[in-house]
């Protein structure tokens, strides 16, 4: 697997800092709350004023880093062609098949969206804690394995650049 990563040159950019957020903001234990229109107009206008409210700040990074994750797992997958090695091609079926075609839509089209709305957010927060938590977590740990397999191809280049120590 390490030697298909090095000869086609696959990358992935993937950030700890988000990994550690989300398992953070996933943990978190709000209390549940119906999603509705009332729900999502009231929350609108709580979000609007509550800048410095601790809990939204969990939320609106929880989820930025959440989206920051899934884009890179997506689109990592889609760059994919050929003939892949098994674990790739596991990889692969795993973020690709994740989400219902409708889910999957809707991230992209959120993924993309520059200023997301009170609306957005709370629709995010009630599908990425309540609805698909247990598929955050399997796509957490596929960004996981993909992440040590791009720092162990990183130390092979590294190890490949320097030079050899006379003992």
């Amino acid at each position: 697997m390490f030697l298909y990563i090095e000869e086609h040159n696959i990358k992935i950019s993937l950030n700890r800092n988000d990994y550690d957020f989300v398992e953070f903001y996933l943990k978190k234990h709000y209390r549940a709350k119906p999603f509705s229109v009332i729900t999502r107009f009231l929350e609108k206008i709580i979000y609007a004023f509550k800048f410095n409210n601790n809990d939204y700040y969990v939320i609106q990074t929880g989820i930025e880093s959440t989206l920051s994750i899934l884009d890179s797992l997506i689109k990592f997958a889609e760059a994919l062609e050929g003939d892949l090695p098994k674990k790739i091609q596991e990889f692969r079926s795993t973020i690709l098949s994740t989400f219902q075609p409708k889910e999957f839509v809707w991230l992209k089209q959120l993924i993309k969206k520059l200023n997301r709305s009170a609306t957005d957010m709370a629709k995010a927060d009630h599908f990425f804690r309540q609805l698909a938590y247990e598929r955050i977590k399997i796509l957490l740990n596929v960004a996981y394995q993909l992440d040590v397999y791009r720092s162990v191809r990183l130390l092979i280049a590294l190890f490949r650049l320097a030079p050899q120590s006379c003992g």
